[in-house]
């Protein structure tokens, strides 16, 4: 599929335009710095083009961060959680 086909789907078929590609909600992103499938460095220019206020945090990992590093993952969500709902 064409970029192009892509955005015509998006805008025409299942009418998002894109003033809704913007996502308002805080975002947490998790780049796989070792990932050859999800390019991190692709991932966090797509995040910080289309959330205002994104978290973006980096694991020394391959594609599948759940599995390598869960519980840095699972520490870094809760931190992020954490700031988003003090206790």
């Amino acid at each position: 599929m064409t970029t192009i086909s892509f955005y015509y789907i998006l805008q025409y078929v299942a009418g998002i335009t894109h003033e809704k590609y913007f996502i308002k909600e805080p975002v947490f992103f998790g780049a796989a710095d070792h990932d050859c499938v999800c390019i991190p460095a692709i991932g966090e220019q797509i995040v910080k083009k289309y959330c205002p206020n994104p978290t973006i945090y980096h694991y020394n990992t391959d594609h599948w961060i759940p599995l390598a590093a869960p519980d840095q993952l699972n520490n870094d969500l809760l931190e992020w959680i954490g700031k988003l709902h003090p206790i």
